[in-house]
């Protein structure tokens, strides 16, 4: 069974620079898009049932076969019921190694310190540590999307990151 925070948040950013950055651009650039300095984007739109504020993994970065706590930080506009789901998609390089489909309130019933399904609307921060799996060196991407039951975007989240 796949938990929904280690799918969102399963490894690692990569980031390079060279001298002739603007860092005051650069900081500029961060404080407006806090969450896609760090190997996070968020694809989620206006409308999204959950408004995504914050993102902490520690340790930053992610080592493999160690623990790793995430916490995410955000508002939940409406009701998160029965029938939603989380569509989740992680590739290395070109080959997909994870494709699937998860029952939302069913993943988060195993977790009984998480909010259960009803969840109310209201700011959330749910905390989880789990473990790195053993995995190859190399560049992934995680691609995932969660959905009402009636289809309406919960959140949508693109994680790049390097191991």
């Amino acid at each position: 069974m796949y938990s929904f925070l280690f799918l969102l948040f399963i490894a690692v950013y990569s980031v390079s620079a060279e001298s002739t950055i603007n860092w005051n651009a650069a900081i500029e650039y961060a404080q407006r898009n806090p969450l896609e300095i760090r190997g996070i984007e968020n694809c989620g739109r206006d409308n999204d049932v959950f408004e995504l504020q914050d993102v902490i993994i520690n340790p930053d970065p992610p080592k493999v076969g160690s623990s790793l706590n995430i916490t995410v930080v955000g508002n939940l506009k409406s009701v998160i019921d029965q029938g939603s789901y989380v569509k989740v998609r992680v590739r290395y390089g070109l080959i997909t190694v994870v494709n699937t489909k998860i029952d939302l309130c069913k993943e988060i019933s195993d977790y009984p310190e998480l909010p259960q399904c009803p969840v109310q609307p209201g700011r959330i921060a749910i905390s989880e540590v789990t473990d790195m799996p053993d995995a190859p060196k190399g560049f992934y991407r995680a691609d995932i999307s969660g959905f009402t039951a009636s289809n309406a975007q919960i959140f949508c989240v693109v994680y790049k990151f390097k191991l």
